[in-house]
């Protein structure tokens, strides 16, 4: 009988070590937790005041969500130190729910400030920017032609309707180039006379107008490479089969006089079109 006193004293003990530990991790996390949302409050009013009103709703929407999760944190913490707080496992649940609540609102904190540190990045090197959306637009530009001479060649040896997903890709690459242009010269002029904000958005339209333009033109290219392929496999396999034919016809059989009439011993054909 000691000896089960014994061991039911050390496991209380250890189960309250181990509510110890953990209600001890729970504090931590709200008291670290807390001290990001301060720190990114500060952040954020720096990056507002840089980018303007487009970082003030957005950092507004990341603190709206991040002191609703510590909220209900500091709720669950206050609920553990009431004179009536349930069980032990009822205590240990609740502080198991405030170190991930506290994991969350730290995660959005986080994953705004990351997003506002690139937008930052891009207003402070738009000139940068600018000067490479210039450039990128030029090199694509000289591109365009290549891809309708691909396509109009691919048109010679396939049927339209096979080259139905890439035949409008140069006019749609030339629209979005010209479209890159006129939202650069809108950075420039909304920069210039100081609404950071709108430069921000017409910088960031250029950058994925140029994004959009090299897809449609590498899509061409791909698709030239492809076509190749597979007329030179579907050549292998008529050429494979034309062998297995006349291997066939050297076999005796009934039907021999008249198939080897047939013959397949022609190999000038040739393949026009895939469909």
């Amino acid at each position: 009988m000691a000896g089960f006193w014994v061991r039911h004293r050390r496991g209380v003990q250890e189960l309250e070590g181990r509510d110890a530990d953990v209600a001890k991790l729970a504090g931590s996390a709200l008291v670290a937790a807390d001290e990001r949302l301060r720190l990114a409050a500060e952040e954020f009013a720096f990056a507002e005041a840089e980018l303007g009103s487009e970082a003030n709703v957005a950092s507004a929407e990341a603190i709206l969500a991040a002191r609703g999760l510590l909220g209900e944190a500091f709720r669950l913490n206050r609920a553990n130190r009431d004179a009536i707080h349930g069980t032990s496992q009822e205590v240990q649940a609740r502080n198991d729910r405030i170190v991930v609540l506290c994991q969350q609102a730290e995660s959005v904190l986080d994953g705004h400030i990351a997003r506002l540190a690139d937008v930052i990045t891009r207003a402070r090197h738009a000139p940068e920017v600018i000067t490479g959306v210039r450039a990128d637009v030029e090199h694509l530009r000289s591109r365009v032609p290549q891809a309708r001479d691909i396509i109009d060649q691919l048109a010679v040896r396939y049927a339209r309707s096979a080259l139905t997903p890439v035949e409008s890709n140069p006019a749609e690459a030339e629209q979005l180039l010209g479209f890159a242009e006129q939202s650069v010269r809108v950075a420039e002029r909304r920069r210039d006379g100081g609404h950071r904000e709108q430069a921000n958005v017409a910088l960031a339209a250029s950058v994925d107008s140029v994004r959009r333009a090299a897809a449609l033109l590498d899509a061409v290219e791909a698709f030239e490479v492809e076509a190749l392929r597979a007329e030179t496999m579907l050549a292998a396999v008529v050429e494979e089969s034309c062998r297995d034919l006349e291997i066939a016809l050297t076999e005796p059989s009934p039907m021999a006089s008249r198939t080897r009439s047939s013959g397949c011993g022609r190999r000038s054909w040739t393949f026009h079109r895939l469909v």
